[in-house]
Parts: structure tokens; C-alpha cells; sequence
């Protein structure tokens, strides 16, 4: 059994394959937002250098976002194209989720955001159970910074842990705010440069292959978490247009 999973939910794109046995090969490409030209390609050198064809991969694994609206669409429209085309299942992968399978975090808070721009974050925050299980504890959305930490902060005192370890780009974007916050309240705040990566959405994606939560490639969609800046301002003159009307 061998899953593809597709990772262009942030500025680099990357693929890799495991097998059933969580045994990974992974393809990075390390051009910035060059989704559109590099995907496709990078999946064939996979292929080829894994000693693979199409025809042996089972499912494809998709981070399936928050993140970049337009690698996300891409990476969804893409894993929907293959799986038609194999007649194969989609896995749908959190992105956010995926980063509890950052090594570096150990047992401690995985903490992963993402900078969304507009003055937010996006963001999550997990913990691991007696068995290594990994238990969301802040939910996956779009937050202010400072709402975020609030959130943070406030299931983290549940808890024994003082240590959290931050990864994603908005990490290393919004460090001194974080780490002041996490000290304000006694707790470690370790800031990572780690982004998304393929590798963590196969290692996910196995998981919740597993657990059989593979579908038909129609029913898989983007998770954005927000509306896009352009369906806002839509939605924004929409709702003037119906306001004057009603005038």
C-alpha cells in the first residue's frame, strides 16, 4: 500500500509517499508559490525515483488547508484529478493537524499558526494522551493573535505542561508577541522555523487511512477557515446593493 500526499497549503510545495508502514519519501520544491508549474512534475520525479507508477498508489493524502487560498485550491484540484483519473479514495488532511507530527515537539503543546493576514492568525493547539494520541485542545480557526494566546493560555492551565512549542510561519512572524504572552502567564514559549510539509501530511494522512476515513475524490473540499478577501468584498457590496434597495 503506498499513499500520496500533496502539501501546497504554504509558500513551498512538497510531496512525498509512504507506505503501511509509515516509511516516507519526500520531494520538496524550494521556490516560493510556484505550485502551479512545480506539483505535477514534482509528483512524476517521485514516482520515479520511489521505483513506483501510478497505478501502485492507494489513496492520495491532501492538506487540505487553512493556509495559501490558491495553493490550497490547488492542492485539492489536483489530488481531485489523480484520484478520478486512479479511481483511488482522497484523504482529507487538516493542515493544521498535521504538524503534531513535527519531531521536535516531543510530548509537550504543539501549537501551530499561521499568519492570515488582516491582522489574524490561523492556529490550533494539540496535546498528547497516555497513548501518544494527539488531543486538540484549542480549536483549528482564524484568531487574532491576542484572542488566540487568551484561548491558549486558558486550556493549557488544565493542564501540567509549561512548555509550548509554536511552528508554522506565524510563529517566527509574530515570536516577541508570542513569547511574551506565554511568559506573562509562567509559561516556555519555543519558536520553531518549521512550515508544512508533505512528510507530516503522510504521516497524518496514514493514520486517517486507517481509521477509514478515505472518500470519493467529490466529496473532498478546502477547509479555508475564512472567507476569501474577494467573497468578502462580494459579500460586502451584496449586502450595500440589498441595502439600498430596501431603502
Amino acid at each position: 500500500m503506498y499513499i500520496l500526499a500533496i502539501e501546497t497549503t504554504g509558500a513551498k510545495c512538497s510531496v512525498a509517499i509512504t507506505d503501511e508502514n509509515g516509511k516516507i519519501t519526500e520531494l520538496e520544491n524550494y521556490g516560493k508559490f510556484a505550485h502551479l508549474q512545480s506539483l505535477v512534475p514534482m509528483i512524476s520525479e517521485l514516482l520515479e525515483s520511489s521505483e513506483l507508477r501510478t497505478e501502485d498508489i492507494t489513496a492520495i493524502a491532501v492538506s487540505q488547508g487553512p493556509g495559501s487560498f490558491t495553493g490550497i485550491r490547488i492542492g485539492v484540484t489536483t489530488a481531485r484529478a489523480l484520484a478520478q483519473a486512479l479511481d483511488i479514495p482522497v484523504v482529507a488532511v487538516p493542515t493544521l493537524k498535521s504538524f503534531v507530527y513535527h519531531s521536535d515537539e516531543g510530548k509537550g503543546v504543539v501549537c501551530p499558526v499561521f499568519d492570515a493576514r488582516r491582522n489574524q492568525v490561523y492556529g490550533a493547539a494539540y496535546i498528547y494522551d497516555e497513548k501518544g494520541v494527539a488531543i486538540e485542545i484549542v480549536k483549528g480557526g482564524a484568531y487574532t493573535l491576542d484572542d488566540y494566546m487568551s484561548l491558549l493560555i486558558d486550556a493549557v492551565e488544565r493542564f501540567e505542561y509549561k512548555t509550548l512549542f509554536f511552528c508554522g510561519d506565524g510563529a517566527n512572524a509574530y515570536s516577541e508577541a508570542i513569547e511574551s504572552a506565554a511568559a506573562s502567564a509562567g509559561l516556555e514559549a519555543k519558536i520553531s522555523d518549521v512550515i508544512q510539509q508533505a512528510s507530516f501530511v503522510a504521516c497524518l494522512g496514514l493514520e486517517l487511512y486507517k481509521q477509514g476515513q478515505a472518500v470519493p475524490y467529490g466529496l473532498i473540499q478546502p477547509d479555508y477557515m475564512r472567507e476569501s478577501e474577494a467573497q468578502r468584498n462580494l459579500n460586502l457590496k451584496i449586502k450595500a446593493e440589498s441595502e439600498c434597495e430596501g431603502n
